[in-house]
């Protein structure tokens, strides 16, 4: 059987300077202007879910902690959406799984 396809993020090219960028969230890659790019990635397999630059709030709090709300994001199973109460108030949220390896985004 094949590995499933996967979305790799184009926000630049980390060769050539041997700069190393870490983080904690996710995987950093170099842009062209040699500056740290973060990507949010699955924990489990590294899988690119997002850039920082699609980051648009970390405001949201739900039972389980804290909660993103991104504009783009590859490389997910979107669960069905419901409504929840957050700390913020009712949203429709929607749980989204890796589709590399299954496992919930939380």
């Amino acid at each position: 059987m094949g590995r499933t396809f996967q979305v790799y993020l184009d926000i630049g090219n980390n060769s050539g300077n041997g700069r190393v960028c870490s983080s904690v969230s996710g995987v950093d890659q170099l842009s062209p202007n040699g500056d740290c790019e973060r990507t949010y990635a699955c924990m489990h397999c590294r899988a690119h879910l997002a850039a920082h630059a699609d980051l648009i709030s970390k405001s949201f709090h739900g039972s389980q902690g804290r909660a993103y709300l991104f504009d783009r994001v590859v490389n997910v199973i979107v669960g069905p959406a419901e409504e929840r109460l957050l700390l913020t108030g009712l949203h429709s949220v929607a749980d989204i799984y890796c589709h590399g390896c299954r496992t919930p985004q939380v």
